[in-house]
């Protein structure tokens, strides 16, 4: 998440690792990612699914995960909406549950830490990551660290770093 513009930083980032080059002479395109679904992923004859629905893991930005996820679901759905005949909202709204009971809370974790994550000093961060050395945080997420499910790891972690006995 940039909370300025990152142009003047990638500029930086372009002369650093190519010198001479400058970042006039490269088009660059660049779009947002959204970071949570809001509002529902369906309408009348429509459903969202990927990035379009936004069921994006903003650890990464990456959404190829969810977007199988949420296109096999769909299928499902409008499977059986083409065997009812009937692609109203309520038909279509199933994948709805679908979607938020398979990841939701994988999605508003991942906005929640990623939010944290931004308003955080360079300090901080230094002193959380030389804590979570000192507690020995990888060991004890043991279990919980997934390349595709990151929730558990991150609350796990949360609550290992601002446990009772945490000085950060």
């Amino acid at each position: 998440m940039c909370l300025e513009e990152p142009r003047p930083y990638f500029s930086a980032l372009l002369r650093g690792v190519a010198p001479g080059l400058d970042s006039g002479e490269v088009q660059v395109r660049q779009k947002p990612i959204g970071q949570l679904p809001v509002g529902n992923c369906v309408a009348e004859r429509v459903v969202a699914i990927g990035e379009a629905a936004v069921h994006v893991k903003t650890s990464t930005g990456g959404g190829i995960y969810f977007g199988l996820l949420s296109a096999e679901m769909a299928a499902e759905v409008i499977l059986r909406a083409f065997r009812k005949g009937d692609f109203g909202v309520h038909a279509l709204g199933e994948f709805e549950r679908f979607w938020r009971s398979a990841f939701g809370i994988e999605l508003w974790v991942g906005y929640l830490a990623r939010r944290l994550a931004a308003r955080l000093s360079d300090n901080l961060i230094e002193n959380t990551f030389a804590r979570a050395k000192g507690i020995d945080l990888l060991r004890r997420l043991s279990g919980n660290l997934s390349f595709d499910w990151h929730h558990k790891a991150i609350l796990a972690s949360i609550g290992g770093l601002v446990g009772p006995a945490a000085e950060i």
